[in-house]
């Protein structure tokens, strides 16, 4: 068997100043318990969306797996639907985010409905991961 290490976070919706340093604390988290330096999936509702200025410092670090899949991404772009079914999504703010050594085979952002209605006002993100 593999070990690895799973982070989840939902970052503050309003103040851009606490997700930056709550980012900064959770990534800073992550290094002190990862003493084995074993593979780390990140994922959440960072609430930035992909051209955030310290969303793009975690990417130095980290790998967004849409970026990185190795089969097309699919589903929309978008994953914040805000319960709108009659609009187009326009945001993407949740993610999942991987250490370097993790690849990614697929990557999906799940727009399904039921009775015309999400059943969450963020779409679910999937990726099928592969350990190193």
């Amino acid at each position: 068997h593999q070990q690895f290490w799973v982070f989840n976070t939902h970052l503050d919706h309003v103040g851009e100043v606490a997700r930056e340093k709550s980012a900064q604390l959770i990534m800073a988290k992550i290094k002190e318990v990862n003493t084995q330096n074993l593979p780390v999936v990140f994922t959440g509702d960072f609430n930035a969306t992909p051209d955030t200025a310290w969303l793009s410092d975690l990417k130095k670090e980290m790998n967004d797996s849409k970026d990185i899949t190795e089969e097309k991404p699919f589903g929309p772009n978008e994953t914040f639907n805000g319960f709108q079914y009659n609009e187009i999504p326009k945001t993407r703010i949740d993610y999942i985010f991987t250490s370097k050594e993790i690849k990614v085979k697929k990557y999906a952002v799940l727009a399904e409905t039921q009775n015309l209605r999400f059943p969450s006002d963020h779409f679910p993100v999937y990726a099928e991961i592969q350990l190193k």
